[in-house]
């Protein structure tokens, strides 16, 4: 006689099935947020350094290039009469009025470089807190050329009337080259002349701090949806 097996159970356990199932989509919803999180930091600080980057070359660059322009300005080779004092007369002028002439003359053509040399100086620490010690070096460069200039321009004023020991004619011939952009071995023939040796230190000196900042410029990128 065939015994009666017991009858098996279709029954399912949804509720136990949906609590694991949910259980799994809060997992991966979770570890998905904590990625997008981390990416969108990520993406976030790049942006935030691209702007810190792209800001700081920005106004260093235009301070270095008003220092640049100022400096040529204020070496201008050719000087015109109201750049001295409106009672000047050079030639009837004592030795103190002309060297207080030309002083009246330096002091008004330097003025502009010394407000930008402080422009520049005060952008170096930020730009030094991006990128390093480099760019204050490259920088100082620029303003050693600025001391250079107002230390020849003082020299030039003190040498007006005195003439050099050594037989070469007046003794501020010697910082008219620094003081004035004067092309070398200028002639009638030949009014340009080769680049002065100064304007020449100072336009190697800026376009080696612009190699340098614009290979800090990064591009922004823009933020994925």
């Amino acid at each position: 006689m065939i015994s009666h097996l017991p009858a098996a159970s279709c029954a399912f356990d949804y509720a136990t099935t949906f609590a694991v199932v949910k259980d799994l989509v809060v997992a991966a919803g979770t570890i998905f947020a904590i990625y997008a999180g981390v990416r969108g930091f990520s993406q976030w600080r790049e942006i935030e350094w691209a702007k810190a980057d792209f800001d700081i070359s920005r106004r260093l660059l235009t301070a270095v290039f008003k220092t640049r322009d100022w400096l040529n300005n204020s070496r201008r080779w050719m000087t015109l009469t109201n750049e001295y004092p409106d009672d000047y007369d050079s030639s009837t002028a004592t030795l103190k009025q002309k060297r207080d002439a030309h002083l009246h003359m330096f002091n008004n053509r330097f003025g502009p470089v010394r407000d930008c040399a402080v422009e520049l100086q005060s952008l170096r620490p930020e730009a030094e807190a991006l990128w390093g010690h480099e760019i204050v070096e490259l920088t100082g460069n620029l303003l050693v050329c600025v001391r250079k200039l107002e230390t020849a321009m003082g020299m030039y004023v003190r040498m007006i009337g005195t003439y050099d020991p050594s037989g070469q004619g007046r003794a501020e011939v010697q910082f008219e080259h620094m003081v004035f952009d004067v092309p070398l071995n200028i002639t009638a023939q030949n009014l340009t002349g080769e680049e002065n040796a100064f304007t020449k230190e100072i336009r190697l000196v800026v376009d080696t701090i612009e190699q340098y900042v614009r290979d800090k410029q990064r591009p922004v990128k823009r933020a994925r949806p």
